[in-house]
């Protein structure tokens, strides 16, 4: 299972995390889980964990939908995501033609 970690905060009350993943069968999952003291103290328990679960067919939908957020209206969109990619050691192929 791949994993990206999204967000993580820790005051030492609370930590709070926010990881993405892709599942077993190929789903993405987005998951949130806060821990700590003040939830006890709250909610009568140290944690609190939520989720979205988007079905492997929907993937690729996603995945445009994010790069049209991040790149839309980018004239360097290519260069830019490749860099992004090599930085983070993902293969890509740039490919040209004149």
């Amino acid at each position: 299972m791949s994993e990206a970690v999204l967000y993580r905060f820790d005051d030492g009350q609370v930590v709070r995390t926010v990881t993405a993943s892709i599942q077993e069968h190929g789903s993405l999952r987005v998951y949130r889980q806060d821990i700590g003291e003040v939830l006890e103290r709250d909610w009568g328990d140290a944690d609190y964990e939520r989720w979205i679960t988007i079905p492997a067919e929907h993937k690729d939908a996603v995945l445009l939908l994010l790069l049209e957020e991040r790149f839309k209206g980018r004239a360097d969109a290519v260069d830019e995501l490749r860099a992004l990619l090599e930085a983070r050691g993902i293969s890509c192929e740039l490919m040209a033609w004149t």
